[in-house]
């Protein structure tokens, strides 16, 4: 395995978050000097060709989160959601948080089952999870629902796959939605006052003409990963354990984890770190066994969060202190 720079910012710079598809990358990057946020749109496959997709980030503190759903950029500006469509960039929507003290740690954005119009998760600061629906013709927002009763703590993610989602909190559950139930799963702790869940990730692998076999890749802090397993009859079972090796007390809540199924009953897991370290295993879920375990350093890694992975060969995270977007070949 081997690693380049995709992108670096300059020196009186720094990436607050991106996303990466196929030909491009969208990047939200910092200019510390004039406290102004520049969302720059990079081909990937020449990276010196940057668009300036939008200046006009409506003002916030940071751009926490991009994605990408039908043509459209969904911002999460922490007390704000706000919308860009690719071929109009003069053009943006809001949806703004109306409780003040509240702020939105995370979201996920799918296609709506009605009216052409986007399906928007956003998980907050104070437990909080809503679901707005973006109707693009009518430059509209309509609040679907919004749950507090749901987690003990913050949401810190929400990953999905078309209308299924998984969330994370810091009450150190995890919480499936399957067929419009959510389904809770707590993730076994050593240490309560250091290990703290700040991330899930899942694949759903089709088993028989109706069902699936779902495995969930959960990160802990001063601990690595663990993998669950929720059968086709809905039974949940913690696969693995995945332990990083372990020399100084992790605190940042960035840190995540990505999983992938290979072939041949195989799982990819990766994770990464604030020292630097790019953590792999491999997990063949039919024998029950590890089967590779690798360490990847950056001497200038230092914190390694936000992995992606676009192509079947390349995983994308941030490190260098928010200065890099790197690519890891496998």
């Amino acid at each position: 395995m081997s690693t380049s720079i995709v992108y670096e910012s300059c020196s009186k710079s720094f990436i607050q978050s991106y996303f990466a598809t196929k030909t491009h990358i969208v990047i939200a990057e910092k200019e510390t000097l004039r406290n102004k946020i520049v969302l720059k749109y990079i081909n990937r496959n020449d990276v010196s060709k940057i668009t300036i997709l939008s200046t006009n980030i409506q003002s916030s503190k940071s751009v926490r989160e991009i994605s990408i759903c039908n043509s459209f950029i969904i911002l999460n500006l922490v007390t704000a959601i706000q919308i860009i469509k690719v071929g109009n960039l003069d053009e943006s929507d809001s949806w703004n948080l109306s409780n003040y003290n509240d702020e939105i740690n995370t979201i996920y954005t799918t296609n709506s089952d009605r009216d052409n119009a986007l399906l928007i998760y956003i998980g907050t600061k104070l437990g909080n999870l809503i679901q707005v629906r973006y109707i693009s013709e009518l430059q509209r927002f309509d609040m679907l629902s919004s749950t507090s009763d749901l987690v003990a703590d913050s949401i810190n993610s929400i990953k999905g796959i078309e209308n299924e989602i998984v969330l994370s909190s810091y009450d150190n559950f995890i919480y499936s939605k399957i067929e419009d139930k959510y389904e809770k799963q707590h993730c076994e702790i050593e240490d309560d006052d250091t290990n703290v869940v700040t991330w899930c990730h899942f694949i759903k692998l089709p088993k028989y003409s109706n069902s699936f076999l779902r495995f969930y890749a959960v990160h802990i802090t001063n601990f690595g990963c663990q993998l669950y397993r929720r059968s086709t009859r809905g039974e949940w079972t913690l696969s693995q354990y995945f332990k990083k090796k372990q020399c100084h007390n992790e605190k940042s809540s960035s840190l995540d984890c990505f999983v992938k199924y290979l072939e041949n009953d195989r799982i990819l897991i990766i994770s990464g770190s604030e020292v630097g370290k790019l953590y792999y295993w491999v997990y063949d879920f039919k024998n029950e066994v590890t089967t590779e375990t690798k360490i990847v350093h950056l001497p200038e890694g230092k914190l390694i969060h936000s992995i992606s992975m676009i192509d079947n060969d390349k995983i994308f995270f941030i490190s260098n202190d928010n200065k890099c977007i790197n690519a890891l070949y496998i």
